[in-house]
């Protein structure tokens, strides 16, 4: 996946219901959203109806981008069973 791709499937969860606070990639199924706290599949075009466990592999080493805390974390805890902070820590620029 090139990163226009990456764009457009985090762009159209994130416009894909109100009140979006997670999204969601599991491999077997199709991305999701949590949506005013209700766990609901996206619809996406192309559309993408199950995530393959090489997606989801790109989708978070291109979500990490580099950073190496977050690559250790990755490598150390696949397959990730919970969420990953994806926020810079404080202080790296």
């Amino acid at each position: 996946m090139r990163r226009q791709e990456i764009d457009h499937i985090l762009t159209a969860m994130l416009e894909s219901h109100d009140n979006v606070s997670d999204l969601n990639f599991t491999v077997d199924k199709a991305c999701q959203v949590e949506s005013s706290g209700q766990l609901v599949p996206v619809l996406l075009n192309p559309p993408i109806s199950k995530l393959t466990p090489f997606q989801a592999e790109v989708l978070a080493l291109n979500l990490i981008n580099a950073d190496r805390r977050l690559t250790r974390f990755l490598l150390s805890e696949a397959p990730v069973t919970r969420p990953i902070n994806l926020q810079a820590k404080p202080g790296s620029g």
